[in-house]
């Protein structure tokens, strides 16, 4: 009897103690953790929000790669979705039980859901990927295969457009097993297999709340971390999508003060982060050539109300004070160069001609 008894108890406390570690990983909204949780070689971060029918084409994807499903996982962060995605990726979850489906309130922008996947995952890597997207079938085992023989940090997969989206396909001409940063640096999306311990150690995650480039200072400060970043270009291993109906977080309508405080952060990450100075200033420069001069192509500027115009121009003109020295200037093309010279000034109607004048040839 007083066996049968010690029996009882045991299996009493262990059924408590799978009940008490059910609530923990079973919270509302979360399929709890998956069976490749501590076999996974890569956690698939997937951050969702009213990304049908796109997103079923993604989930396709991930269901065909030729990895082993105990050597990846996918988590799915549903970010508030009002369509039927939710549904949708429960039934993925269901078919797949290397797949979690995380669901949350909406948090407006793609950060905080990539930064629970982060949390939620215990994979040597991670893979930060859109909803709307699509991979090649082969891409998370050669991507890992690579990643794992070469003791890569960071890799930058050969991306590919879909619909009409444009990519920088220079980039991804040949495989560079040690990428020099100011290469690499031109690509600030998240599509990249990141060493989690990397992100762990370091501290790094993504900006939340709508923090435009949130992306880019994630993997600014990946970068200059990284012991070795490489650029995988033998495969086509990541599908980039132009949505038709505009979805996409870059085609969304942009505050200039909030977009060059962005930038400003990564010109940051970049000067204190860089090996040297020199090395720190041709950064900032790339940066402002990308992500600040572009605002000045000609039909771009002219589609601005004449206020926003004003408005970009006190913005950057803040930024070029702090980090575009006259040294710098002078490496600027001519008509980059101008228009430096005519945001220094916060000058709106020279700007207006000048970009007017770039249109007709001039």
């Amino acid at each position: 009897m007083e066996f049968a008894r010690r029996v009882r108890i045991v299996r009493r406390q262990a059924l408590d103690r799978y009940r008490s570690l059910a609530r923990r990983v079973h919270p509302e909204g979360d399929s709890g953790e998956s069976s490749s949780a501590d076999t996974a070689l890569v956690s698939v971060v997937v951050p969702v929000h009213n990304a049908m029918p796109y997103l079923a084409e993604l989930l396709e994807s991930l269901e065909q790669q030729d990895m082993d499903r105990r050597l990846y996982e996918v988590i799915a962060v549903d970010d508030g979705s009002t369509d039927s995605g939710g549904r949708v990726l429960e039934a993925f979850a269901a078919r797949n039980p290397n797949a979690r489906v995380i669901h949350q309130p909406n948090s407006g922008w793609p950060g905080k859901p990539r930064n629970v996947g982060l949390a939620a995952s215990r994979a040597e890597f991670v893979f930060f990927c859109d909803a709307d997207d699509r991979l090649g079938p082969e891409a998370l085992r050669r991507m890992v295969d690579y990643a794992q023989e070469h003791d890569v940090d960071v890799l930058l997969p050969k991306m590919v457009g879909l619909g009409g989206r444009g990519v920088r396909d220079a980039l991804f001409e040949k495989t560079l097993l040690d990428a020099p940063l100011r290469t690499v640096a031109v690509s600030l999306a998240p599509q990249k297999l990141i060493r989690r311990r990397l992100l762990a150690d370091n501290g790094i995650r993504f900006p939340e709340g709508r923090v435009r480039l949130e992306d880019g200072i994630l993997i600014s400060e990946c970068y200059l971390r990284s012991r070795r970043t490489s650029v995988l270009a033998d495969y086509d291993y990541y599908q980039l999508r132009r949505r038709d109906d505009g979805g996409n977080i870059s085609s969304r309508p942009v505050v200039p003060e909030d977009y060059v405080s962005s930038v400003t952060r990564i010109a940051e990450i970049f000067e204190q982060g860089a090996p040297d100075a020199r090395t720190g200033g041709l950064l900032v420069l790339d940066l402002y050539r990308r992500k600040c001069l572009r605002f000045y192509e000609p039909r771009r500027y002219a589609r601005f109300r004449r206020p926003v115009q004003r408005r970009w121009i006190l913005a950057h003109a803040a930024f070029v004070e702090r980090f575009i020295t006259p040294d710098l200037q002078q490496q600027l093309g001519e008509r980059n160069r101008r228009k430096t010279e005519l945001i220094l000034a916060r000058d709106h109607a020279g700007m207006v001609a000048y970009c007017a004048g770039e249109a007709r040839g001039e």
